[in-house]
Formats: structure tokens, sequence, C-alpha cells
């Protein structure tokens, strides 16, 4: 059975000489894997080419019982995003985001809240001018934790308060294990829910602040999500901001 699925690209896994199996998030069925072709073909390119990570597109699919990986055709962009395609910053940042994206979602069923803010910040993201895009990955990953379900309680926050990552609250004394935040670094949590990525720059981040925050951010997933681990693309995004 055909099926039409709108799909943001996460990443890509060899699989073959012939073949290798996209990761994509999809509007209609969360979470699916795509068989997508290998080579030097004009054909395969061209579908590389309009999968790289966090494009968005449109395709048909073979639906069949017992499968887990579709076949596909007719892939058809929805958004140029030649800002991500123009900009190695801005490529190494959606590399990163679809690692991080993969991991939340691997599992995820079809969610419209979920796939519909992914496609907005992406879009967002896109057009935006470099200098206000260095924070823009701490922005992304807070509030996908607030779509997902998982983001801190921030009515329990005080100022002077440690904010416990294992239960996602802001407590008036450090709790007995080690996931713990400082008050100064629990203040900069609190203060993300209510900042725009436009006011991200208003936090006055320096490279080493930036870094413990995105560690922070990675260490919080990675209570809830065990499929982020070892993120391929952290490297190099910690050498750009």
């Amino acid at each position: 059975m055909s099926e039409t699925l709108h799909v943001i690209c996460l990443r890509t896994t060899r699989y073959s000489d012939r073949h290798a199996i996209l990761s994509a998030y999809s509007l209609e069925r969360g979470a699916v894997s795509l068989l997508v072709p290998e080579g030097r073909s004009r054909g395969a390119v061209r579908v590389r080419a309009l999968t790289m990570p966090l494009s968005i597109g449109e395709c048909e699919v073979d639906v069949r019982p017992g499968r887990s990986v579709y076949n596909f055709h007719d892939l058809r962009p929805l958004t140029a995003l030649s800002g991500l395609r123009g900009n190695p910053m801005k490529g190494a940042v959606a590399h990163f985001l679809a690692e991080v994206v993969s991991g939340v979602l691997r599992e995820g069923q079809p969610d419209r809240a979920m796939y519909e803010y992914v496609a907005r910040s992406i879009v967002l993201f896109d057009g935006m001018a470099t200098r206000v895009a260095v924070d823009f990955h701490l922005w992304f990953l807070y509030r996908l934790a607030v779509v997902a379900g998982v983001a801190p309680d921030v009515s329990t926050w005080r100022e002077g308060r440690y904010f416990d990552m294992a239960d996602g609250v802001f407590r008036v004394s450090p709790p007995l294990h080690t996931h713990y935040l400082s008050p100064d670094e629990s203040r900069v949590v609190a203060l993300m829910d209510r900042v725009s990525y436009r006011a991200m720059r208003c936090l006055g981040l320096n490279h080493t602040q930036r870094n413990r925050m995105l560690d922070v951010a990675l260490e919080y997933f990675g209570m809830h999500y065990p499929g982020i681990s070892s993120l391929k693309s952290l490297d190099v995004l910690r050498t750009l901001f």
C-alpha cells in the first residue's frame, strides 16, 4: 500500500554497497526507516542531497505488514534550507541537532506537536543571522524538552536554589547525588524557560559557559533517553562555540 509521508531527515547509516538506511521522523508514522540508494548514480546523488540532516520533504512509501524499513519514491523537498547548506557553522549545528532528535525520537510514535516544533525550528534556524545563531542549539534543546514533556519544573525555582537534574526540580539544598547544578547555573536553566531565541544573547554566555550548558543539556536528556550517547558531531560543535 502506498502512503504519503512528510518527513524530517535525521541520519543515514550504510546498509550495503547499494543501499543505506535513512532514519527520519514523520508526521504520519513517527520514527521511520527508509531504504535509500548508495553509489554515484544520478538518482543516488540526488537522494543524498535531499536527505541531508534536517532536510524536510514529502515522499511516497510502500507500506507492507511486517516490514520495518520502507521503500520510497518521488521524494520532494518542502523547503530549500539554503542557509543551512551554504553555511558551515549552521551545517555543523544541523548535524548535531539531527543526532539529538534521532536519539530522542528513535522509538517515537506520531506526534504532530513534536513534528511541527522541529520543522518550524529548522526553518527558523535556516533564516537566522549567524551572530544570533550561536546559542540556537541550547534554545532548541530546552524547548525540545518542553515538547517532549521532560522540561525542568521552573515553578520550583527561586534565587539561590539548586537544580536537581534527576528529578527535574529546583531544591533549597543540594540533593544527595551528584547530578545537580550550582545556584548560578540553575538560574540560567530557569531563565531559559522565558527567553526567546533572539534574547539568548542577553544571557551573555561565553565559550566555556556555552559548552558547560551544552554538557548539562545532554546529561539531562541522557537521563530520559539512553539513545543519546557518543554523539559524533559534538566535538565539532564545541570548537565552533
